[in-house]
């Protein structure tokens, strides 16, 4: 996993956290900053802005510097024009590990979107969480039981083996007996 950091260059503002991501009030430029989740920094990572009226196109392409950080300066036009108002998107990528972020910016104003304040994640998160614990435990119940079922199945068959084998015993017992003979009685006729 790795962390997505969008912040301010000139000045500092509020704060707050967005699923990995720290975003600070800046309406002139923005910085992002990527690190892996082990901290260290995604050096030339590639990196796409995206405006509100296209996410398929970006404003904005580079690469992060040996720090992990990209600086973004939108038009003074797009920053506080009302078209260029709303959701911008961050993608940065490297070696197959990436992250996307989107913020609010206009008017002046930059902050996360989707997320709460409290643990500075989005709300999804945790219930993406929850699921995935749940799977996992259900994972390992399924498991469990279907090895316990194949035991007691094991188990049954060799009973039902040993019962077949005593019963098909006692039967031929009674075929392969020795036979009782009468007893020996002499007739005379005398």
């Amino acid at each position: 996993m790795l962390l997505l950091t969008v912040g301010s260059v000139l000045s500092r503002g509020p704060s707050a956290q967005a699923h990995g991501a720290v975003v600070e009030v800046n309406p002139a430029s923005v910085e992002i900053k990527a690190v892996f989740d082990t901290g260290e920094p995604m050096s030339d990572a590639q990196v796409l802005v995206y405006s509100p009226t296209d996410l398929s196109t970006p404003v904005a392409s580079g690469q992060t510097d040996s720090e992990g950080r990209f600086l973004f300066s939108p038009e003074p036009d797009q920053a506080v024009a009302e078209s260029q108002s709303g959701r911008w998107e961050v993608t940065v990528r490297k070696a197959g590990h990436g992250q996307v972020t989107t913020f609010e910016l206009g008017k002046g104003v930059l902050q996360p979107v989707g997320t709460d304040p409290s643990t500075g994640r989005s709300p999804q998160f945790a219930t993406q969480q929850w699921i995935s614990i749940a799977a996992i435990i259900w994972g390992f119940v399924g498991t469990a039981l279907f090895f316990k079922a194949r035991a007691d199945q094991s188990r049954r068959l060799r009973l039902g083996a040993n019962s077949a084998e005593s019963t098909a015993e006692a039967s031929a017992s009674h075929v392969q007996s020795p036979s009782v003979q009468a007893p020996n009685v002499q007739r005379s006729d005398r």
